[in-house]
């Protein structure tokens, strides 16, 4: 079952933070969560399209933001715009990974 967050914060850079817990939710359940914002669900293979609700103008990223995502990127991160795009693809390896490893196991098992 694929699991849903809710956003309904106003200022678009804080999609970091939806996205570093779409990242945090991956790593665990090995899945993508659908996220809804305002009343748009965005599929798991979507968060591409999140990432780009970040406006691609943004300034670099504060202090805050830049310290929740060095636990998961190491790669120094400048932009909101860039960051989310980053995120968004972390999560979608994560999940290919984790896709990877169910389907490897099974063969194994198959034999």
């Amino acid at each position: 079952m694929v699991q849903r967050i809710r956003w309904a914060g106003m200022d678009p850079h804080d999609i970091i933070e939806l996205l570093i817990d779409v990242v945090r939710i991956t790593q665990e359940a090995g899945e993508i969560p659908e996220v809804v914002i305002g009343d748009k669900v965005f599929k798991p293979f979507e968060m591409l399209k999140v990432a780009q609700l970040v406006p691609s103008n943004s300034k670099e990223l504060s202090d805050h933001h830049r310290n929740l995502v060095a636990a998961i990127i190491q790669k120094r991160q400048k932009t909101y715009y860039m960051t989310a795009a980053n995120l968004a693809h972390r999560a979608n390896a994560i999940a290919a990974a984790r896709r990877r490893f169910n389907h490897l196991r099974a063969a194994s098992r198959e034999q």
